[in-house]
């Protein structure tokens, strides 16, 4: 789509858009050249290098962003990421299957 088509549009994200430079462009600076005007996001970023600077970096260059819109739904979309940035533990999800006699598989 062409700026002039994204000129009144609104972007819904689940998580507060990057702000930093790594192996792809920040993802505000993409949102801020399309010509998106409103930025509605669920949850704040918790990784340290984002949180809040994204939100700002789009409401200094004249953006309308508005935060908190279905807050925990948007934040349980993110539960595994969240988890990482909050405690810098990745998150184990263990799966495992046991016989009547409390004996465990071994193949």
């Amino acid at each position: 789509m062409t700026p002039e088509q994204l000129s009144n549009s609104t972007i819904y994200v689940t998580l507060e858009p990057c702000c930093h430079y790594g192996k792809q462009p920040p993802c505000t600076q993409l949102i801020i050249d399309s010509g998106i005007k409103r930025v509605v996001v669920g949850a704040t970023d918790p990784h340290s290098l984002v949180t809040g600077k994204g939100i700002a970096a789009l409401r200094q260059a004249g953006l309308e962003v508005s935060t908190g819109l279905l807050a925990k739904e948007a934040s349980q979309l993110n539960d595994h990421y969240n988890y990482f940035y909050q405690t810098g533990l990745p998150y184990v999800t263990l799966k495992q299957a046991m016989t009547l006699d409390h004996m465990l598989a071994t193949k």
